[in-house]
């Protein structure tokens, strides 16, 4: 688990922590997303630049989905 589900474990409950979501908000691109995704503790991410390129957003959906 990653570290911030054990700060979490520290401040929440249990049934808390298994519902909160963890979204990675750094650099997502169409080459990084599917990896991203692969990560246990990552529930989704925030697409900042590449959402300007819709090509390249269409593939982060694809790859996220």
């Amino acid at each position: 688990n990653s570290g911030i589900k054990r700060v979490l474990r520290q401040i929440y409950t249990p049934e808390q922590v298994k519902k909160i979501n963890i979204l990675y908000g750094g650099s997502v691109s169409d080459k990084n997303a599917r990896e991203i995704m692969q990560e246990r503790s990552v529930n989704g991410v925030l697409v900042g630049g590449a959402s300007l390129n819709p090509q390249k957003f269409k593939n982060i959906i694809k790859a996220v989905n």
